[in-house]
């Protein structure tokens, strides 16, 4: 059962399968998963809510994650830990994502242990 203790999570996907790995490894490590299938619900989300971690796709119906992170920086505080995930993440990407807050790069396809393995460290479980 989530408290406010409970790490909070966004998942920023327009794939559902991926969502719904996000969904199990947040369960199988209890913490509280937030959902997002388009860059504007994650403008919206963190303008309301504060997440400890965000797991991120590199590219979200066309829009590259390093672009979202850029628009939103204000809104993300520097504690919150960021995974980005991608079928593959440029060098180019890398050097991109590097003033932000990302913690972990993993590579498509994922598994529900592969996910909750990277959380659990990002977060220091």
């Amino acid at each position: 059962m989530p408290t406010f203790l409970t790490p909070q999570c966004l998942a920023v996907d327009d794939d559902p399968i991926c969502l719904k790995l996000a969904e199990a490894a947040c369960k199988k490590i209890e913490i509280e998963l937030h959902k997002v299938s388009d860059v504007h619900q994650m403008i919206d989300m963190l303008k309301v809510r504060r997440f400890d971690l965000i797991l991120l796709d590199n590219d979200i119906a066309g829009v590259r994650g390093h672009d979202v992170l850029d628009y939103t920086d204000a809104q993300i505080p520097p504690s919150t830990q960021i995974i980005v995930y991608s079928s593959s993440v440029t060098e180019e990407d890398r050097s991109k994502y590097a003033r932000f807050n990302v913690r972990e790069y993993l590579v498509k396809p994922l598994s529900v242990d592969v996910i909750s393995f990277a959380m659990r460290k990002a977060l220091k479980l």
